[in-house]
């Protein structure tokens, strides 16, 4: 593998970092001018040629800054956030050319589907272009307002030569990096390609330069501004916080199949996935596997990795996007190229080797906004591949020691029991209170479980915590008794009483069957708990590299010896069952008591109207779906995705609020939705909604059409009004009033 060493060495200088810091903290308080606002002529494009009513704060200071000051940024921005529209409207708007160089063909492929579908042009040059001539000639002719390129053509010989050239001969409005942390040896997908486009400032030297990336720690950052030549950037950092996502963790059992049930929903006859998902692997081999058994399942489902022949994973991917698959089960081989905004599951069946590596690939989750869940399933075996992994392909000591080192990271993730996103968060150096969300993750919501449901949970404490010591002190008496010289499920068969023959040397062991009384999943739990806390250790057994013996600690030890110390800490997710009282083992459907994980599918459509009924929000349900599939046939007639046509969001609008018409289709401001679009495809959505045209009370009516606070007319008049909003013909009015 190449060595990655930085061209800067292991070490930086205290005071160059402390001094860049500081011009970053200056930047970012200085530069925010009050004044500096979008005018109505920006905000009359944006909703005009990209069908958003607003920019959000930090689209428009980079937006604002470029446009007015011809200022270099580096923005750390969210994925989901909108950092592609930071590079996409200043041309768009000033009728200049964007340089956009991004590594990834197929997602530059797909933006640049999307703008053709808004009539914006845009064109890729790369290996992808087999007409090379044709666009060099085009975009010489400011034909095009973006232009995408790959870095490797960027520093070519002739994409040097062209680069060049346009620097003399077009309106060149930006430059603009996309996944910037690429640049930087201190992240987790730095390309040797990318280290060369600091040449661009050379090449040319007047226009602002735009560095975008969605994680990124300080280091990076420091990186990615001097790697970049960056002049006097302006910095600036979306929240990491992604609060449409839940958090949690579970370990792997024996049965791949049941472990995946606990995170899917039964309709009907079926399991099923709330909705698009993807589930990474860390071999090739388990993605086959998982892919095999999810489509015994019944899933519509593909595996995904390198191994396989490039077209076959091009059209994986192409069915994935395109709403023909359900689930892509893959290596990291996938992911960073797709632009698919309604994924609901990102699950890891084998945990990342990095928390960076892990966020990036949670991060093509609910980037439409909406609910997703976040799964990782774990074993001690992942990370004994991850190190053999580092072993074979590391050959630096340095990196190898700074890939240990992340992991170790990944390891406390897993393990904790206190807030995932906190710690998250704190791991990109934010402070973010989350308190207030008690479905943040699975160990914020075991305090939900014992706060709102103390009758079924009665042996938590106020904290949702259990006291474990009895137990553990039976488990660290059998392990001491062992001599520390097994695995964790030979103490259990022990302690449970087992009758294995090969256990028949401890039948007269005095703490045989002593454990019979609780589950072999409650023992497991436990020696991960202790583990955890440190009361335990995992070792490798000299006689098998893969064999793993558990061993006190001298910690296990003290805590054996001293009937004072106690083990008062959160049970898992697996461990609550067993905890429920008698009174309520045997609970109906209709118990209050919250579910092991929030369902996406539920969330989508929870109504935030109170007036509407049950039924008129399963009809909202149904109405989505069919819109849904409507804008799949439209966009299989238009040969792009989904997405292009209309957002989620824009659909759920649509089902909720009903518009009859392409006027109030355009007034009503859906999200995304431009006036070429609803006049290309709105006839398409309004068959199906007028097909479907709900009878709606006056109350409700009248909250969805409120009345201009200017308006002073009678209540029979106001009834009128909000007929007539709804759609409803002035003689239709009249027959409907008598």
């Amino acid at each position: 593998m190449e060595d990655l060493t930085d061209d800067f060495g292991e070490d930086w200088d205290d005071d160059i970092l402390n001094e860049i810091s500081l011009v970053e903290t200056v930047n970012v308080i200085e530069d925010d001018d009050p004044d500096d606002v979008p005018e109505s002529k920006h905000l009359s494009a944006l909703h005009r040629l990209f069908g958003h009513k607003n920019f959000r704060p930090l689209q428009w200071r980079i937006i604002g800054s470029i446009l007015n000051h011809r200022r270099d940024n580096c923005a750390v921005m969210s994925t989901g956030y909108g950092k592609s529209l930071c590079f996409q409207f200043p041309s768009v708007f000033t009728g200049g050319v964007t340089l956009v160089i991004s590594p990834l063909i197929s997602l530059m492929e797909d933006q640049i589907l999307s703008l053709k579908v808004a009539n914006i042009p845009a064109c890729l040059l790369g290996t992808a272009n087999v007409q090379k001539e044709k666009t060099y000639k085009e975009i010489s002719e400011n034909k095009y307002r973006l232009v995408y390129l790959t870095p490797e053509f960027c520093a070519g010989e002739r994409g040097t030569e062209l680069l060049h050239e346009w620097s003399n001969t077009l309106p060149l409005t930006l430059i603009a990096i996309d996944e910037a942390h690429c640049v930087s040896s201190w992240g987790h997908d730095f390309r040797a390609s990318y280290r060369k486009l600091g040449e661009l400032r050379n090449l040319i030297p007047d226009v602002p330069i735009l560095a975008v990336t969605a994680t990124a720690t300080e280091k990076v950052r420091i990186d990615i501004i001097k790697t970049l030549q960056l002049r006097n950037p302006q910095f600036s950092s979306t929240s990491f916080d992604r609060p449409n996502f839940y958090f949690a963790v579970n370990h792997k059992s024996d049965m791949p199949e049941s472990d995946f049930r606990k995170i899917m929903e039964h309709r009907g006859s079926k399991w099923k996935f709330s909705g698009p998902t993807i589930v990474y692997c860390i071999t090739r081999k388990k993605t086959e596997e998982l892919s095999a058994m999810l489509e015994e399942m019944g899933l519509n489902c593909a595996p995904y990795h390198a191994g396989l022949h490039i077209k076959i994973r091009k059209e994986t991917h192409e069915k994935f996007v395109r709403d023909e698959l359900d689930v892509i089960v893959a290596t990291i081989a996938f992911g960073m190229g797709i632009d698919k905004p309604d994924i609901r599951n990102v699950i890891h069946y084998g945990i990342s080797d990095s928390i960076e590596s892990y966020y990036q690939e949670v991060g093509r989750a609910g980037r439409d906004g909406q609910p997703a869940n976040c799964i990782s399933f774990y074993s001690n075996d992942d990370f004994r591949m991850h190190a053999f992994l580092r072993m074979k392909g590391c050959k630096n000591q340095a990196n190898r020691e700074r890939k240990e080192r992340m992991i170790q990271f990944v390891h406390e993730y897993v393990e904790t029991d206190q807030c995932r996103r906190q710690f998250v968060l704190k791991y990109f150096e934010e402070k973010l209170d989350t308190s207030n969300r008690d479905t943040c993750c699975d160990n914020c919501l075991k305090i939900k479980l014992h706060t709102t449901n103390s009758d079924i949970y009665t042996d938590l404490d106020e904290n949702g915590k259990y006291n474990f010591s009895t137990d553990a002190r039976l488990l660290l008496s059998v392990i001491d008794c062992m001599n520390c010289s097994y695995g964790m499920m030979t103490y259990i068969h022990v302690l449970r009483g087992s009758k294995q023959q090969k256990l028949e040397k401890f039948f007269r062991f005095p703490l045989y069957g002593a454990g019979k009384g609780k589950s072999e999943i409650w023992w497991k739990e436990l020696g991960n708990l202790m583990v955890r806390h440190n009361l335990l250790t995992r070792s490798t057994a000299s006689f098998n590299e893969f064999a793993t013996l558990i061993e006190m600690t001298d910690a296990g030890r003290a805590f054996l010896l001293d009937p004072k110390k106690e083990l008062l800490t959160h049970p898992t997710q697996e461990m609550l069952p067993c905890l429920r009282s008698k009174k309520n083992i045997w609970q109906n459907k209709d118990s209050n008591t919250p579910s092991a994980m929030p369902s996406t599918s539920t969330q989508l459509f929870i109504g935030d109207d109170e007036t509407e009924s049950p039924d008129q929000l399963d009809n909202r349900m149904t109405l989505y779906r069919l819109l849904i599939n409507k804008r799949k046939l439209i966009a299989d007639d238009e040969h792009c995705l989904p997405y292009m046509i209309a957002s989620n969001k824009a659909i759920m609008e649509m089902a909720k609020y009903r518009p009859q018409t392409l006027n109030q289709m355009e007034t009503m401001n859906l999200d995304g939705l431009t006036s070429v679009k609803i006049n290309k495809f709105g006839k398409h959505f309004l068959n199906i909604l007028t097909q479907n045209q709900e009878k709606l009370s006056i109350e409700q009516l009248l909250k969805k059409y409120p009345l201009p606070e200017t308006f002073k007319i009678s209540p029979s008049a106001r009834v009128s009004y909000v007929l007539y909003q709804s759609g409803k013909t002035l003689k239709q009015i009249a027959q409907e009033r008598n």
